[in-house]
Parts: C-alpha cells; sequence; structure tokens
C-alpha cells in the first residue's frame, strides 16, 4: 500500500505534528543536556502519537485495532502533557509557548476522544 500524502493524513495527525512542531520551537533555547534528555523523550512521545493516528486511520475495517491505538495516542498524550507541564516549571519554556501547546495539546485530546467515540458508535 501506497502511503498517504500529508494532505490524506487524518486531522488528529496534522494537530500532532503541529504540536511537534510548536514543541520543537517552543525548546529551540533550552540547553543541550535537556535538549538531548527531557526534550528529546517528549519529541518521540509526539511522534509515537502521530505514528498512532496514522496507523490508526489505516485500520478502517479493524475496528478493535484502530481503538487499541487511538488509546494509545491518548495515553501517551497524557504522558506528554504532564511532561511539558514539568519543563514549563523548570522554566525551559516561556509562558507564551507553553500557552501555545496548551493550546495545541487540548486540540489533539479532543480529536482522539472525538475520533474514539466515533469508532465506538460503529463497532
Amino acid at each position: 500500500m501506497e502511503p498517504k500524502r500529508k494532505d490524506q493524513r487524518p486531522p488528529v495527525y496534522n494537530a500532532a505534528r503541529q504540536l511537534y512542531q510548536q514543541f520543537v520551537r517552543s525548546t529551540q533555547k533550552c540547553p543541550i543536556n535537556v535538549k538531548r534528555g527531557k526534550i528529546a523523550e517528549i519529541e518521540r512521545k509526539i511522534q509515537s502519537i502521530m505514528e498512532d493516528t496514522a496507523f490508526a486511520d489505516e485500520q478502517k475495517e479493524n475496528a478493535p485495532v484502530r481503538l487499541e491505538r487511538i488509546a494509545a495516542a491518548l495515553k501517551t498524550m497524557d504522558e506528554v502533557r504532564i511532561s511539558i507541564r514539568m519543563v514549563h516549571d523548570l522554566r525551559y519554556i516561556t509562558k507564551k509557548g507553553f500557552d501555545a501547546l496548551t493550546n495545541k495539546e487540548d486540540n489533539v485530546v479532543r480529536q482522539l476522544k472525538g475520533w474514539q467515540r466515533s469508532s465506538l458508535k460503529n463497532v
């Protein structure tokens, strides 16, 4: 199967990608030791959310697998939210960057929960 183009990805994938891009912008001025540690871990988790949503989108006929991947993305998103708050509390990102990230986080969570509800109805 041929991979989907960017414009064919589900909206939640694009929202997660925007969260990733905002996170990278917000953490540009972090010390290098933090970037290689906690920041890199958060980036990997956001990328995992993107992978889970892309995989779940491909599972149109396999609802249990789709729901499992959406649930995994939601769980990982909870971890990302806590980690971003911790990084903000340690003052590695500014208040303005934190506010932008919180907005993107809320968008991703809202879309994931809506997608999960919709998928449960179709089971």
